[in-house]
């Protein structure tokens, strides 16, 4: 966790592997409580749409894939700093939000429309503070899967904690 901890210290955003395992990394990097984030839920809520994959889900039944996606909305939170700085909407049509701790480190989604988007939306915030505001130098790589992130969220969980002994932290 030191890595993680120190690296902020000079980067502002950071894309995530998937949801569940890097809010609950960053909250216990920076020694804070996961809180299930009632506004992004009734977003989520709101605005998700049924994947093709998942037609029997249903918001009112405990299940592998809603216990999935109500960790996407369960946010690294500091009781001492204001609900709307630590929780970002950037689009309006989005349930998505960027979750934002100590004020600099900026956790977006890995799906690359979904962090486009979001990143477009967070212009105002961080052009400002980049060194180099062109963006050259910055590279990225993408992997793809045809399954839903929650399809695959127990699996990488799974994963993660068997490779924890061997230096995952």
């Amino acid at each position: 966790m030191s890595v993680i901890s120190s690296s902020f210290v000079k980067y502002d955003t950071y894309n995530p592997r998937h949801d569940d395992i890097t809010y609950a990394s960053i909250a216990k990097a920076f020694d804070l409580k996961l809180q299930l984030h009632e506004d992004a839920y009734a977003r989520m809520k709101r605005l998700s749409k049924p994947h093709a994959s998942q037609p029997n889900f249903s918001w009112d039944v405990d299940s592998p894939t809603r216990k999935a996606r109500l960790r996407m909305v369960e946010l690294p939170i500091d009781p001492a700093r204001d609900d709307k700085s630590q929780v970002i909407f950037t689009q309006e049509d989005l349930w998505v939000p960027v979750a934002c701790v100590n004020g600099n480190i900026h956790i977006l989604p890995g799906v690359p429309r979904l962090f486009e988007k979001l990143l477009d939306g967070l212009k105002p915030i961080l052009l400002p503070r980049l060194a180099d505001p062109e963006g050259k130098g910055i590279h990225r790589i993408l992997i793809s899967t045809p399954l839903v992130e929650s399809a695959v969220a127990a699996y990488l969980t799974e994963l993660a904690g068997r490779v924890e002994p061997k230096g995952g932290e």
